[in-house]
């Protein structure tokens, strides 16, 4: 039975998983997808592999999301580079085999805990059936789906390699486990959680120890000492690389703005209760799935759902407690220290600005599918060995396929929720309605597609909740522009650039603005403003070099009409030329042409505040003073100049210190 049937059981579960996750490969990029892929020029070319590991301005665009993932961003740049460009079904592609590859490894996982807990003849099967309900489980395609999540995903792989690794004595030997172990903590930080991981395994399965107390009771010392010369190096390890990435590379803290920082620590840790135990019930019953959350801070820890929450992780950690006692339990117990310490990087006391994510889970689940799988196991074989014609497996397996062809339809459906941005994120509105994010973004969907009505109640929505928030009012003055309304459009560009100086987008967005608008000298101001903060944000260079076409032929075109002005010239009309070289940047033909303007009339204040106008924006300050002092003698009321004449000698002033 075992030989006939087990290879076919895996081969129409693995079809299974194919075909759920079929109308996947097309999705396109979203959200996080921009600023670490789309918009981010250093994946564009292969060669910048090594830079990777050395500038942490290679993760993307956006300087406040910047982290230290250089395999990550390798896995990002090859897949470009195999894709010749931008092509989601390539990097979809290279995460499914890499998703496939996890299917393997994590059987061969659970077969080994299980095996070293009670040796079982269906043991196979209870590996099979724990493999294919983490595979298939619908929450999965949050972070399949989201492409920069492979993140999770690959870190996942690489913990799971290195446990395989470990578990094999001549790759334990050669260190083997190292190598994998470094390649999840170079892809995502809680690549990390290997090590602590791996203490427990060690603790559990190799010493045969419980979890409360053992390494304090006299006649365990020498398990003891054993137990911290096995995990130590790998502890030692962890901790020395982790702190070194932050010591070199130094990253945003991830704590949300405003507010004490110990007080908001505290309530963000007590936040993550509620947030753990939205995941136990997304466990359960993914029927509440979002691309983002609309949780908020709790401010009392006596609220009764957080006080319910607690309740629900402590009796969790009871049970891990209990179950560590026994040897055939231990899977149960090793399972729920897996799904708390994966979870511990983003729900303990380090604040994060997303407080929660359902992707988040991908890593934590394969202990609670462990911890469950094994739970169930225990209880098939009691009943089975009570009664040994009673023919359990049957019920057993039926109940399994209906929920895995649950799960399979879930997951079908996601994948189409994440079909486009307006589906994504217009699920998101309906579930996480108090989320600023969500409201911004499925407002940006619905303007892409030309609603600009509906768009422009999102945005207020997402402004009301998040008004000084930079890409809200980026988002805002696009639409207002659209809508023709440019003047409500630039004060929300401003008022994006003061409250984020360091968001390149509200540059890039504010220069394209003033580009159509024919403001191309101030445009190639905020390009150049917007690279010192964010060199390969892909966007600037595209602006640079439309700002430069377009000035070219400004001046082409303005240097054909001087010829012509030259043959009958006006005096009025080389004033208006002057402010036209100005405006393209052309300082030293605005000059010229302001003295040809004098030739004809001396006298003329307006040329001579040009002149100074023109030698300000060159930092000619001398000069500048010079002709704004000739503007005044002939008008002495002359407001522009007055000015013009302070900003000359205010520059001069600076340059001497």
């Amino acid at each position: 039975m075992k030989k006939s049937f087990f290879p076919a059981a895996a081969l129409f579960f693995l079809s299974l998983l194919l075909l759920s996750y079929a109308n996947h490969f097309d999705n396109n990029f979203q959200f996080d997808d921009y600023h670490t892929i789309v918009n981010n020029t250093h994946i564009r070319s292969i060669s910048n592999i090594f830079n990777f590991f050395t500038e942490i301005e290679t993760y993307g665009t956006n300087p406040d999301n910047r982290t230290y993932n250089p395999i990550l961003v390798t896995l990002n740049a090859i897949d470009y580079w195999i894709g010749s460009g931008l092509k989601p079904r390539v990097f979809h592609i290279s995460i499914f085999v890499s998703y496939l590859v996890l299917w393997v490894l994590l059987y061969l996982f659970y077969k080994k805990i299980f095996d070293l807990s009670l040796e079982d003849r269906w043991n196979d099967w209870f590996a099979l059936f724990a493999t294919v309900f983490f595979m298939q489980h619908a929450a999965n395609a949050e972070t399949i789906n989201y492409i920069i999540m492979r993140s999770d995903s690959f870190s996942t792989l690489m913990i799971v390699t290195s446990f395989i690794l470990y578990f094999d004595q001549q790759s334990r030997q050669l260190h083997l486990h190292y190598l994998t172990f470094l390649l999840g903590l170079g892809t995502k930080a809680t690549g990390f959680i290997f090590a602590p991981l791996l203490a427990a395994y060690i603790l559990l399965f190799e010493e045969k120890m419980p979890l409360w107390g053992p390494l304090l009771i006299r006649k365990n010392f020498g398990s003891t000492l054993s137990f911290i010369k096995k995990s130590a190096p790998v502890l030692i390890v962890a901790v020395f690389i982790f702190y070194l990435e932050r010591a070199m590379f130094k990253q945003g803290n991830p704590l949300p703005s405003g507010g004490d920082g110990a007080s908001r620590s505290l309530q963000y840790f007590m936040t993550q209760w509620q947030v753990i135990a939205h995941y136990i019930g997304n466990f359960i019953l993914p029927v509440r799935l979002s691309v983002d959350k609309d949780f908020t801070l709790v401010s009392s820890m006596w609220e009764t759902k957080t006080l319910l929450s607690l309740l629900l992780l402590l009796s969790l950690a009871v049970a891990a407690i209990c179950a560590s006692r026994k040897q055939e339990t231990r899977p149960i117990s090793f399972g729920i220290i897996w799904f708390f310490f994966a979870l511990a990087p983003t729900s303990s006391f380090i604040p994060f600005g997303q407080i929660a994510n359902d992707h988040r889970t991908f890593f934590p689940y394969i202990g609670l599918v462990m911890a469950l799988g094994w739970f169930f196991a225990l209880k098939i074989m009691v009943v089975r060995n009570c009664n040994p014609t009673g023919r359990i497996a049957i019920p057993a397996v039926a109940m399994f396929m209906a929920i895995i062809g649950l799960h399979a339809f879930g997951t079908y459906q996601r994948n189409i929720v994440w079909g486009s941005a307006e589906s994504l994120w217009g699920d998101a509105a309906v579930k996480s309605p108090n989320n600023a994010r969500v409201q911004l973004n499925y407002g940006l969907a619905l303007m892409e597609k030309g609603k600009y009505d509906q768009a422009l109640i999102h945005y207020n929505k997402a402004l009301e909740m998040s008004p000084n928030w930079s890409y809200v009012h980026i988002n805002m003055a696009i639409l207002k522009n659209v809508m023709g309304q440019p003047e409500e459009a630039e004060q929300h560009f401003k008022t994006a650039l003061a409250n984020h100086p360091m968001n390149p987008s509200a540059y890039y967005y504010y220069a394209v603005f003033l580009n159509k608008k024919s403001r191309h000298q101030e445009a190639a101001e905020l390009i150049k403003r917007g690279m010192q903060v964010s060199p390969n944000y892909g966007g600037f260079h595209a602006v640079q070099q439309d700002i430069q076409r377009t000035a070219t032929k400004m001046t082409e075109e303005l240097v054909s009409y001087e010829r012509e002005l030259d043959k009958n010239p006006r005096m009025e009309d080389y004033i208006s030329l002057s402010l036209s070289y100005y405006k393209a940047g052309e300082y030293k033909r605005c000059i010229s042409v302001c003295e040809k303007a004098l030739q004809l009339e001396p006298d003329n204040a307006i040329a001579y505040n040009n002149i100074c106008s023109a030698y300000n924006a060159m930092a000619e300050w001398t000069k500048a003073q010079e002709a704004c002092r000739k503007a005044l003698e002939f008008d002495p009321n002359y407001e522009l100049a007055i000015n013009n004449l302070r900003v000359a000698v205010e520059g001069s002033a600076e340059s001497k210190q």
